[in-house]
């Protein structure tokens, strides 16, 4: 087994995670998170999976129209394994976005979209309301 120089990763990099003659060669996908100016004392390289990772949302592979689109096929009488080879996705992946848009159209997707945004605006709204209502809720109390 082939050991690696931290230094050596960058981010995104594929590292080898094990080699032999009679099994073939795995690659792991390693996310370095550090910035550029603390490589030179680089012992152990914060990993993806990190408690100190910074927070984002992995993109799907699939849009949500084509997520429907599977999902049709399989309606229309295709058997599950067979779709889910054809697309190279696993077929708990496929009860999972089942349980999501099961019956939905592209133009319902759009629509939830639309009203999932105009709900998380209003929420924010009625937090800075709340928030200004109690402030001066407590400079009246103040005074009096």
């Amino acid at each position: 087994m082939k050991k690696y120089n931290p230094r050596e990763l960058t981010k995104n990099a594929f590292a080898i995670a094990q080699q032999s003659v009679s099994r073939p060669v795995l690659h792991t996908a390693v996310q370095v998170n550090c910035p550029l100016k603390s490589l030179e004392n680089l012992d152990r390289p914060e990993v993806e999976n990190s408690p100190s990772r910074s927070l984002y949302v992995k993109k799907s592979r699939f849009s949500e129209a084509q997520i429907v689109g599977i999902l049709k096929e399989v309606e229309m009488g295709a058997k599950v394994s067979e779709a889910c080879r054809k697309h190279g996705i696993s077929e708990p992946t496929y009860d999972k976005w089942k349980s999501q848009f099961a019956g939905m159209t592209v133009s319902h997707l759009a629509q939830l979209r639309q009203l999932q945004d105009e709900n998380a605006k209003l929420k924010r709204m009625y937090a800075d309301l709340a928030l200004m209502h109690h402030a001066l809720k407590d400079v009246v109390d103040r005074k009096l």
